[in-house]
């Protein structure tokens, strides 16, 4: 079980040591976009309102100026805007690209690894118990066209909405770890002390609500998510992982197993609200991993149907239907969502 909130506190020193540092990245030094989507902003901080275009990963960008965990960043076409620093790698090439100014990337790497020495370190994640470990092998992925035929009579849905499942095939993947829990509003709370990142807009004053430590942390879109994960040396899982880590060996159809009847899963309002991670004591997988089936929807890095704005999400939450709870379904979500019963967890 994840442990209680740990308060960071940031001497006044250790501030302007950071201040400093960040003063160091000029302008004019190139850096590349580090993950599968990120948003080109009008004015650093998250908001619907002031996303201007899509940056494609690995962009190199140059920097125009620093402010906070911000970057104002110039694209190869000339387009201006700002990108979260946690979204971005330095360049390491030393030569630049066509219309990217020449950079200095010994300067910049140098910068910004004092910068991430002088923060505090995710202390959860030096601990590999939090993470569960799924071996690499073949395993069974989607369903076919019988299996969703029969949720579509069960439950009494069309049946269009599970066709974005087929087929059901077999897939051999690398081993990874995935978190054994969703991430809590404490972890998140550890990503905004140390970054200053913008808090989830459901917390008041920088704060979750008290007596909600363990609760999975929600209306986070999916650059927050990709935000988290960059900082804690992780990533989000892609659907395959996901769905892996939830059916098991033998492609399970719910992570606990075949049926869903009375299991203690937090699922079709039988809580009012999101519960503490692990609470649901049915709700596990083959391989140890907790919530995957209620409590929240998880973000991946998957995107759906090659739609930039749309990315997989998957299990089931506090307000879905019992189907939803399935390792195979898969649900569109817009990177700009937040909900109450959305949140996530990571790989690595």
């Amino acid at each position: 079980m994840k442990t209680s909130v740990k308060w960071v506190r940031i001497p006044l020193i250790l501030i302007f040591v950071i201040g400093m540092t960040g003063q160091s990245l000029h302008a004019q030094q190139v850096m590349h976009v580090n993950n599968t989507r990120v948003n080109l902003r009008s004015s650093p901080g998250v908001r619907s309102d002031n996303i201007l275009s899509t940056v494609p990963e690995e962009t190199r960008v140059t920097v125009v100026q620093r402010q906070g965990a911000w970057y104002e960043v110039r694209l190869p076409d000339g387009q201006q805007g700002w990108i979260s620093q946690w979204l971005l790698t330095p360049d390491r090439s030393g030569s630049p690209g066509e219309g990217v100014a020449q950079s200095q990337p010994q300067t910049v790497e140098t910068a910004t690894k004092n910068a991430a020495s002088a923060l505090p370190a995710p202390s959860q994640f030096a601990d590999i118990d939090a993470m569960v470990h799924i071996p690499a092998g073949t395993y069974i992925v989607g369903s076919s066209q019988a299996e969703i035929q029969q949720i579509s009579t069960q439950w009494n849905a069309k049946i269009d909405m599970f066709t974005d499942e087929l087929n059901t095939e077999q897939m051999t993947i690398s081993g990874f770890y995935i978190d054994a829990y969703e991430v809590t509003n404490a972890d998140y709370y550890e990503f905004v002390s140390a970054t200053r990142y913008p808090p989830p807009p459901d917390w008041s004053d920088g704060f979750y609500k008290a007596g909600t430590d363990n609760h999975p942390v929600t209306f986070i879109t999916w650059e927050d998510a990709a935000a988290y994960a960059q900082w804690a040396g992780k990533r989000l899982p892609t659907a395959e992982e996901w769905e892996v880590a939830a059916r098991g060996r033998n492609g399970r159809i719910f992570p606990w197993g075949a049926s869903y009847s009375t299991q203690n899963v937090n699922v079709n309002y039988v809580e009012s609200g999101v519960m503490a991670v692990g609470a649901s004591t049915d709700d596990i997988s083959e391989f140890g991993v907790y919530d995957m089936g209620g409590n929240v929807m998880e973000w991946t890095m998957t995107q759906y149907d090659r739609q930039n704005d749309f990315f997989v999400v998957k299990g089931g939450s506090w307000v879905s239907e019992p189907f939803v709870a399935r390792g195979a379904n898969k649900t569109p979500s817009h990177v700009d969502y937040r909900l109450d019963h959305l949140g996530f967890r990571c790989v690595k």
